[in-house]
């Protein structure tokens, strides 16, 4: 509003200071230009409020407050957040991982995650962190990995769900084939005679 008010008045001026010129009375269009001088100082200084009224984010990323529109003409404060931007370049997936198999898993291992909304895409990423405690999910305990996947495309969205697999290296077959098997069977020893 201030810029507005400030260009009317110099246009004003201006206008005032060219009809003096065009009737020829050198006093006024001298009076006129000292005020078409000022009003001029008074836009610049205005255009220069304004433009440091400008909000940069120091990263590059998508606006994830919703309804950000709704801000537009309140004041703000220093520390006031304005909008939340989230980095969409690289971003975190939680794998939940069966607590039986929580011990295969370590960081730097390679993951793979396969979203619901891309069915045909693999996206690939590397575990991060596994979480030290377990948590309830449907009934059984898991460990949550997580995976840092690459996303220059912004493909992948907060709240989107999928299946992740975990690539713990190669073993012999026997060993994967009955690897659930022997642990429930020691499992149930263990129960039985305490070994």
């Amino acid at each position: 509003m201030e810029l507005a008010t400030a260009q009317a008045k110099y246009n004003e001026a201006l206008a005032s200071m060219n009809r003096a010129l065009a009737q020829n009375d050198e006093t006024l269009a001298g009076t006129e230009r000292l005020k078409v001088d000022y009003d001029k100082a008074e836009l610049t200084r205005a255009q220069e409020r304004l433009d440091r009224t400008v909000i940069r984010a120091p990263l590059d990323g998508v606006v994830t407050t919703p309804q950000v529109q709704n801000f537009a003409g309140r004041r703000l404060t220093h520390g006031d957040v304005f909008a939340e931007i989230a980095d969409t370049s690289q971003v975190t997936v939680d794998i939940a991982v069966p607590e039986e198999d929580s011990t295969l898993v370590n960081r730097g291992q390679r993951a793979y995650v396969k979203l619901e909304s891309f069915p045909l895409r693999t996206f690939r990423g590397e575990v991060s962190v596994v979480s030290p405690e377990s948590e309830a999910q449907s009934e059984q305990r898991v460990f949550v990995a997580r995976v840092n996947v690459a996303n220059a495309d912004g493909m992948i969205r907060p709240g989107m769900q999928g299946l992740g697999k975990v690539s713990v290296g190669w073993h012999a077959a026997g060993y994967v084939l009955f690897r659930g098997s022997a642990m429930w069977i020691w499992s149930k020893l263990w129960q039985w005679f305490g070994w």
